[in-house]
């Protein structure tokens, strides 16, 4: 009886055991050799020092990325919640990293808080689809803080950004910058320094964000905003719409950033590299691009600063500028451009809201045609691209 029971226990024991070794079977040297592999079909030269292993958490030691003038140092990064999707790739609930200080000559750079969440690293080693792209859900920062001769002259308070990866088809992504402040006492040039400490802008606040979606199959980006808000300066944004960023253009474009692996002090590599380059971006077609700036009270402070040096107001500053602005226009050779710009100016003078140029031609043109016109006649290209002016809309 002892002895049957004995056997039966082994027997549950064996199943148990059996059952637990795909938990078990996790190797932190694979994983992270996997996650070199991904960050490579980027361009990007991962270095790890060590992979440890505790439970289901994954724990990459010294980890650095190569560039050609200075390597950057990352340190430690702890992934959480790690699994085998079962293919040779993997998933991580969490990554998280050491607080980065780095220095440069005279720029000391710190970012803290670093965490990366629902993290996709694929098995393949091509990018046929998105499905074989580094995925995250969501990448946050706290503090950010670049020093220059002991003055802070770049921070943020935090950084969160986020990528919607349930439909593969198509993503959403948005993201946002807070709490930027930016010292301007630095600026070496003696009349910028006296425009900036007359206009009171010695530091600058404000933040930015983002947001747009990419269709993946018709490879078209569509970000509507791109925002910079600085405040009491304005909000500027920039809106840009194009198609033909692919995962077939992604492959060739990761082909080219393989094959310059390891020369980039070879100029002729660099120059076949530009060449390259130019001949992949001819896949891309050109929807729309526009510029959108919202004052909040800069123009005014532009006007008064420039009409106290000569000698007027403000108000008498914005006539004078209307008055001189299509002899500077005259030079573009564009009439019907100069007189929309002519037109949006004295509307935006008069009581500045906001400011728009934007290009959107009736039907999308492909970058090659825009860089022939470039070359041959620039000034043709206001029409192609149906450029438009606009103020206070």
């Amino acid at each position: 009886m002892s002895l049957n029971f004995s056997k039966r226990a082994l027997l549950a024991s064996s199943i148990l055991l059996g059952s637990a070794i795909p938990s078990m079977a996790l190797d932190a040297d694979a994983f992270a050799q996997q996650l070199i592999k991904t960050f490579a079909k980027s361009g990007s030269v991962m270095e790890v020092g060590t992979a440890s292993l505790d439970g289901n958490n994954v724990t990459l030691s010294s980890v650095k990325f190569k560039a050609p003038e200075q390597d950057f140092p990352v340190g430690d990064i702890l992934f959480t919640g790690v699994t085998e999707t079962g293919d040779g790739g993997y998933e991580a609930a969490t990554a998280t990293m050491d607080d980065i200080d780095a220095t440069t000559r005279d720029l000391r750079f710190q970012l803290n808080g670093i965490e990366i969440t629902n993290i996709k690293i694929p098995a393949g080693e091509n990018m046929a689809s998105v499905t074989d792209m580094f995925l995250y859900e969501r990448f946050k920062t706290g503090p950010l803080t670049a020093t220059v001769k002991n003055v802070e002259v770049f921070k943020f308070s935090g950084s969160d950004f986020t990528v919607d990866i349930a439909d593969p088809s198509e993503m959403d992504f948005t993201g946002s910058v807070d709490g930027i402040a930016i010292d301007l006492s630095l600026v070496d040039d003696r009349r910028a320094r006296q425009t900036i400490e007359s206009m009171g802008y010695d530091v600058l606040t404000g933040d930015m964000k983002m947001a747009g979606a990419w269709e993946v199959e018709a490879g078209r980006i569509n970000m509507p905003e791109m925002a910079l808000t600085l405040n009491d300066v304005g909000r500027l944004n920039t809106s840009l719409d194009i198609s033909g960023y692919t995962m077939e253009f992604l492959q060739e474009l990761q082909t080219l950033q393989s094959e310059m692996i390891g020369k980039e002090n070879d100029p002729k590599a660099q120059q076949a590299m530009g060449l390259a380059t130019m001949g992949l971006m001819q896949q891309l077609t050109f929807n729309s691009l526009a510029f959108r700036f919202d004052d909040a009270s800069l123009t005014g402070k532009v006007l008064e600063f420039a009409g106290k040096q000569q000698g007027i107001s403000g108000e008498q500053m914005a006539q004078a500028a209307k008055g001189l602005l299509p002899f500077v226009l005259g030079r573009l050779g564009i009439p019907a451009l100069q007189q929309q710009i002519s037109e949006a100016a004295n509307i935006y003078l008069d009581d500045p809201k906001n400011i728009e140029i934007k290009a959107a031609p009736e039907a999308p043109v492909p970058f090659g045609q825009i860089a022939g016109s470039a070359m041959g006649d620039p000034r043709s290209l206001a029409e192609l691209l149906n450029v438009q002016v606009t103020a206070n809309q």
